[in-house]
This record gives structure tokens, sequence and C-alpha cells, in this order.
């Protein structure tokens, strides 16, 4: 189960999602991929004002079926980065 209560089903709804919330509304991401459970998964940082430093905001678990991913899992809490040894921000890209 989700840690909040969205679902998405199907590739135009998770397109539809994806491009109107956090690729286009969100500010600027920065990610750093890991594992979780034996699962390819990606830590992502959101920095809304688009400069600056991206702090931590979700722990996305994929799921792969085939060479497709066919489910994310995302929890969305910055505590969650402690526990993968990631830190809780990213310098912004000019080192401010």
């Amino acid at each position: 189960m989700p840690p909040l209560p969205h679902w998405y089903s199907g590739l135009a709804a998770v397109t539809d999602f994806a491009v109107t919330v956090p690729l286009t509304g969100c500010g600027s991401w920065r990610h750093i991929p890991t594992v979780a459970n034996g699962r390819p998964t990606v830590a992502a940082y959101l920095c809304p004002a688009g400069d600056g430093a991206h702090e931590a905001w979700s722990i996305d678990v994929l799921t792969p079926r085939g060479h497709r991913i066919a489910e994310v899992t995302s929890f969305i809490c910055p505590e969650h980065f402690v526990s993968f040894g990631l830190p809780a921000s990213l310098p912004s890209r000019d080192g401010a």
C-alpha cells in the first residue's frame, strides 16, 4: 500500500501525473540511484525555487517487469534517507 492515498494505473495516467505535477510544477530535481530490498530505487531531491540546495524528498522503489517499470512506490519522507546512507541535501551545482 502506498504511503499516500494516491493510485495511478496505466501508462496514460502515470504519464499525465508525472508531466503535470513533478516534472513541470515542483521545481528542480536531482536523483541518486540506490537499492531497496533488492529492487532498483531512486532517491529524489527537490529544490522548489529551482536554484540552491536540493533537499531530500522521496525514496522511489521501482518494480521492473521486463524492460519497463511496472510499479513505483514512493516513500515521501526525508527521514528515510538516513537508512540508505544518503545525505539530507545536495548542494547546488554551482557549489552554493
